[in-house]
């Protein structure tokens, strides 16, 4: 991150990517790079329809609007980041712990609905522009600022209405009823039964 600051957008995003491609021992990579190829073919298709358009809101996730600078969304990603840095330390640390005590199992749960509940902030956030992309795609007017002011609810609702099925693999992840219950405070771990 400290990078983007120095090189301009392509390459920064370029380098971000070929990170990504050498590191071999990710979880789930086969399923991020489908997600990829999806994203790629809605950018593609909603290119097709309005070019610099498009371009503006995809830019728009990293450095806001002219008009609405605070919509970026890098903020969110570097605070989503650090969390998840932080619960995969402590996965680390408490790996190399013979027996983990009840508060340590606790810890991990909170460093765990953390990390996760800042991945979701930053997705919803990300979201909006999917959604007014697929409105490019429908010929919809949208109004970027309009649409990140819908819950997270409302987004995904919005986003599937507009996309029948076709890019739904981009918010089906999203588990509502954890995300709700650690915004309304009703989530806890147990870790007698490691369970949440």
């Amino acid at each position: 991150m400290s990078e983007r600051e120095h090189v301009d957008s392509f390459e920064h995003l370029y380098n971000c990517f070929q990170d990504w491609a050498k590191d071999d021992n990710q979880f789930g990579k086969q399923n991020v790079a489908h997600l990829i190829v999806v994203l790629l073919k809605l950018y593609v298709e909603a290119l097709q329809v309005n070019n610099q358009e498009t371009i503006d809101i995809i830019t728009s996730i990293w450095k806001g609007t002219q008009d609405y600078p605070h919509l970026e969304c890098t903020s969110s990603y570097t605070e989503y980041l650090r969390f998840h840095v932080e619960f995969m330390n402590l996965i680390s640390d408490l790996g190399n712990i013979p027996k983990a005590t009840v508060s340590q199992k606790k810890r991990l749960g909170s460093a765990l609905t953390t990390a996760y509940s800042k991945g979701v902030e930053f997705e919803s956030k990300v979201l909006s522009r999917l959604v007014a992309l697929l409105m490019i795609v429908s010929g919809e007017k949208y109004s970027l600022p309009a649409l990140s002011e819908l819950t997270l609810h409302q987004k995904i609702a919005k986003f599937k209405s507009l996309s029948n099925g076709k890019y739904d693999v981009l918010v089906d992840q999203i588990d509502r009823g954890v995300r709700n219950a650690d915004a309304h405070l009703s989530l806890f771990y147990s870790a007698n039964e490691n369970v949440y």
